[in-house]
């Protein structure tokens, strides 16, 4: 919608002449969802995968949100393969523009809905079972390092399957790694200056449930 808009902006300039835009249909977006048919995985697309399919098990469905957050903590384990992710504070938490393109490149076969990249942060995404157990079999086969570290993950999101948790859990992690030793009431201080939504959205106790989480499974210290 933002480059239909930009599109009729600028040719909206144009006189004595007719000019037809025809935007992508279903048919197009089969084609793409069709290029990426032959996705190869990679430790880091597994791993990811693999957290989203256990994050689905509690009945909730996968978007970029809580993709953005499961890279995040994988990144925070010091896992080499999301070492190069920049994560950025954006108004639904830390956030990279890397996480869209790592899934859109197993668009088709493990996951669909990003066959123009242009899902909402909430839009929900719809993930490929028919072929999960190439993921599991991938991720059993990667170095105990790297199991060990997804595993990390899945122990800290057991419990907080949402994205509404999965946020205030990243935010919380965010402003702890960004200031070591930090207390909990600067937490909640800093949880309302990050925006005025997480302010409305995040009440103390629940970013105080999300600071001891992160205490209980040591991935951060006060």
């Amino acid at each position: 919608n933002v480059v239909k808009k930009m599109i009729e902006a600028y040719l909206s300039l144009l006189t004595d002449v007719d000019i037809e835009v025809y935007e992508p249909n279903i048919a197009y977006k089969q084609v793409l969802k069709e290029q990426y048919n032959d996705s190869k995985l990679t430790n880091a697309r597994a791993m990811l995968l693999y957290a989203l399919y256990f994050y689905e098990m509690s009945d909730e469905r996968t978007n970029l949100v809580v993709a953005n957050k499961l890279c995040y903590f994988l990144k925070l384990t010091g896992d080499k393969s999301f070492a190069r992710m920049n994560f950025v504070r954006q108004n639904y938490g830390p956030y990279s523009h890397a996480v869209g393109y790592l899934l859109k490149n197993v668009n088709g076969k493990y996951i669909h809905g990003l066959e123009e990249l242009d899902a909402k942060p909430f839009e929900m995404l719809s993930l490929e079972y028919s072929t999960k157990q190439e993921v599991v079999d991938y991720v059993h086969n990667m170095s105990s390092v790297q199991k060990s570290n997804l595993s990390a993950v899945l122990k800290l999101i057991d419990g907080f399957e949402s994205a509404f948790a999965m946020e205030i859990l990243a935010t919380v992690a965010y402003i702890m790694n960004e200031s070591p030793g930090i207390n909990l009431q600067s937490v909640i201080n800093e949880v309302g200056l990050w925006s005025d939504r997480k302010k409305r959205l995040f009440s103390e106790e629940v970013i105080a449930l999300a600071y001891n989480r992160l205490l209980l499974c040591k991935w951060v210290t006060n």
